[in-house]
């Protein structure tokens, strides 16, 4: 029997809409087709990491190895035992600094999308924006409240 989406309240009965791939599947397929959706993600999973999630920076990371260069080829670039990588970015894994960057200098030679990190001011925590990035989001929230045509 299919895989179903379950509704709300947890009832397959609510919805009966068959699962015809995982979310996993989908993503890799995004990550192979789709060069932005690849940067973003790997982007992302950088950026994650950074702010501390580091849970989900290896969860999006290894999700990003899978759909682009695989465990095999990264362990080559990296001269690290596959399994050794697969088991850093699994939920158990306590990837070191020095494997963890290792591991994005890899991803970012192999697959040609090259991060860049640059400083952003911020008071109280909160990161401050330039006078272009305001105009822009006042933009935005001020067409959000106009009636479509």
């Amino acid at each position: 029997m299919a895989p179903y989406v379950q509704g709300a309240q947890g009832r397959a009965s609510e919805m009966r809409m068959p699962l015809t791939r995982s979310f996993k599947e989908f993503v890799e397929i995004r990550i192979e087709r789709d060069p932005k959706f690849r940067q973003a993600l790997f982007q992302e999973a950088v950026q994650t990491l950074i702010e501390g999630d580091v849970e989900t920076a290896k969860s999006v990371l290894r999700d990003h190895i899978n759909a682009t260069i695989g465990f095999s080829a990264l362990a080559k670039a990296t001269r690290m035992p596959p399994k050794s990588l697969m088991r850093m970015f699994g939920p158990k894994g306590n990837p070191t600094a020095v494997n963890l960057f290792g591991v994005i200098v890899a991803l970012q030679e192999r697959t040609g999308v090259h991060l860049a990190v640059r400083a952003v001011a911020t008071w109280r925590g909160h990161a401050l924006a330039t006078g272009r990035q305001c105009a822009i989001g006042l933009l935005r929230r001020f067409e959000a409240k106009l009636p479509s045509m």
